[in-house]
């Protein structure tokens, strides 16, 4: 029984389509179609039908997805013993994060919870929005801290409201420090963090209705933040971002208020291990 087939069965039941699922995967909606017909194909058995209305279950994929979903879940902890047995360590919490993040809060978080808890090690790796939800769907973290996002199907705790702020360079004059109409972007050259791809920016442009010229630049936060300072364009960074680059930028909020949510993002509360039960209850009681 391959359980990573399983997974993408799960997700395309709980999506209600091939294309749903794709998309949350990162794989094409043939690649998913080959996996399920291949997964049929094993156990000898129509498990879905595809139609106007998306994924239906047969009545035998009824009978077997409460099972699947038990075997993925056993799988999944077998895989973490395993690398627990590897690492030859009582407890180990693979930790997916953002850059400013991992500037900002697992510092603090590595040394608290390690006094703490000396025999659970938190191992980190930084990684992007859809780099992190795909960790975790994957399996290849335990705990993803990431911000909320609608298209990600996943338990969500929430952490944090991170503020949106127009960063300016330091020699714009600007009427109001106070905050800025997020539409005035459209005035101004844009420079997209995230490499061009950060998906909460994005977010509050669109629920402002702004569309402004963005210019084509493949950089991370930091280069782009310089580029602001030199005034080759305006952007948007949260607090959080802001506060660990250190640029000297003129940062005024957004009108009308705009943030991203971060907290953390687990397959499921229902197979977390009480290792990463124990430094979950730590972090929200951080009160970030």
């Amino acid at each position: 029984m391959n359980a990573h087939k399983l997974k993408v069965f799960i997700t395309a039941v709980e999506a209600g389509s091939f294309l749903r699922a794709a998309d949350i995967l990162g794989y094409t909606p043939s690649g998913v179609t080959h996996m399920m017909d291949s997964l049929e194909k094993s156990i000898g058995l129509k498990l879905m039908t595809r139609g106007r209305r998306g994924v239906q279950l047969t009545k035998e994929g009824e009978r077997l997805l409460p099972l699947f979903k038990k075997y993925v879940a056993l799988n999944r902890r077998l895989e973490q013993e395993i690398e627990t047995v590897r690492a030859n360590v009582s407890d180990r919490i693979h930790l997916g994060v953002y850059a400013s993040i991992a500037r900002n809060w697992i510092p603090v978080f590595m040394q608290e919870f390690r006094s703490m808890e000396p025999n659970i090690t938190l191992d980190v790796k930084v990684g992007d929005i859809d780099e992190i939800y795909q960790w975790v769907y994957e399996g290849t973290i335990d705990i993803g801290f990431v911000s909320k996002n609608e298209k990600y199907r996943c338990d969500f705790i929430p952490l944090h409201e991170d503020e949106h702020y127009a960063v300016f360079p330091p020699n714009v004059k600007l009427e109001s420090t106070k905050s800025f109409p997020t539409k005035d972007l459209e005035n101004y050259l844009f420079l997209m963090p995230s490499f061009g791809m950060d998906r909460d920016v994005q977010e509050a442009l669109d629920n402002a209705n702004a569309s402004p010229q963005i210019i084509d630049v493949k950089a991370d936060d930091s280069a782009i933040l310089s580029m602001v300072v030199k005034g080759l364009g305006v952007s948007i960074f949260s607090e959080l971002i802001l506060e660990g680059l250190g640029e000297n930028v003129q940062a005024v909020p957004l009108s009308p208020p705009s943030h991203r949510l971060l907290g953390m993002a687990v397959a499921s509360h229902k197979n977390i291990t009480p290792a990463q039960a124990r430094f979950i209850a730590y972090v929200k009681n951080k009160h970030l």
